[in-house]
């Protein structure tokens, strides 16, 4: 019976864990960043760590492959104690966000420690056996058992009760330090603005400027792009076809990451203009808040209409006819 309120225990801890970051991806992924995986890594990450924990939280409350769920589970927790012993030797203790919106903290030796109680947890599935199943648990128990197993449930619906509410004050605590809401940040530079200049390598190395792009004569549609993004990926078919069809454009796409990732990413585009920022500092410079955007600067170097965030704004832009009127409403970022 003690085997199977570990299991138990386990399976609510990783169940509650990954139902926490799945209402906050985008703190899931800033967590992950803060860790060490790359940014590319990071957006799918936080959709297949909460996903893997709750796949663990199952295995486990299944009595047949309960040891296989224990073994899972100290897989994660092996990595999860790599990843804060890498940060406290680095003097960083970066949010772990471990259950997400209901329980959050910076990583520490606390942190560290709770893992370590979880895994001699795990560690004791995995050497004495899955125990009882759900089904049998109370069968020829002593009156004692049953109301320390009820004990141990009501313990863990308060403790999740205190995580929700601890969740909540960290939001209003939050809230409280960051002040009062500031203005709308504004997505994109407004039409007639003159355009940043800049100077970026293309796929080969060589450095192409904005003067560059705006001497062969036409307007320059430069799109904003990110390995990480998926909504990114989708579109390239889109761009792919608004540079053969669109004569009065030149498209370029500016992006992140080493050369050699982007030519196995972008293999089969057929895109002819891709330069690569080192961090985001040319759409920092036109005032990109989200990917993909589209901006268009005219032969005079000026905004020529508003941003298009969005795939389907980004589309709508690039497919428009030279004649169109150049603004397009914003749309969601990714």
């Amino acid at each position: 019976m003690i085997l199977l309120l570990g299991r138990v225990l386990l399976a609510v801890v990783f169940a509650v864990a990954a139902l926490g970051k799945l209402r906050d991806r985008p703190a899931a992924a800033r967590a992950l960043r803060n860790f060490g995986v790359p940014a590319r890594l990071a957006g799918p990450g936080s959709i297949v760590l909460p996903l893997a924990e709750l796949a663990v939280a199952g295995l486990l409350l299944v009595t047949p492959t309960a040891q296989a769920g224990a073994i899972a589970a100290l897989g994660l927790l092996g990595l999860f104690a790599i990843a804060i012993g890498r940060a406290l030797a680095r003097g960083e203790q970066p949010d772990c966000n471990c259950f997400g919106t209901i329980h959050s903290e910076p990583a520490g030796w606390t942190t560290m420690a709770r893992n370590l109680v979880f895994a001699a947890v795990a560690i004791a599935i995995v050497a004495a056996g899955h125990g009882r199943s759900l089904a049998h648990g109370f069968d020829g128990a002593e009156g004692w058992a049953v109301v320390l197993a009820f004990a141990v449930a009501a313990q863990l619906l308060f403790s999740w009760q205190l995580f929700r509410q601890n969740g909540r004050l960290i939001v209003r605590i939050r809230a409280l330090e960051e002040g009062p809401p500031a203005a709308p940040a504004r997505h994109g530079l407004d039409p007639g603005e003159v355009a940043p200049p800049f100077a970026l390598p293309d796929l080969d190395g060589r450095p192409l400027t904005l003067g560059d792009l705006l001497a062969r004569g036409r307007t320059v549609a430069l799109v904003f792009s990110d390995p990480g993004c998926g909504a990114c990926i989708d579109l390239l078919p889109a761009l792919a076809r608004a540079e053969r069809e669109r004569g009065d454009l030149t498209l370029a796409l500016v992006t992140t990451g080493e050369a050699l990732e982007n030519r196995m990413r972008l293999d089969g585009a057929g895109l002819s203009t891709v330069l690569l920022q080192d961090e985001h500092e040319v759409a920092k410079a036109y005032e990109v808040k989200g990917m993909p955007a589209a901006t268009l600067v005219d032969l005079s170097g000026r905004i020529a209409g508003k941003l298009a965030v969005g795939g389907p704004r980004v589309e709508e832009l690039l497919s428009a006819r030279a004649s169109a009127p150049l603004e397009v409403v914003q749309a969601g970022a990714r």
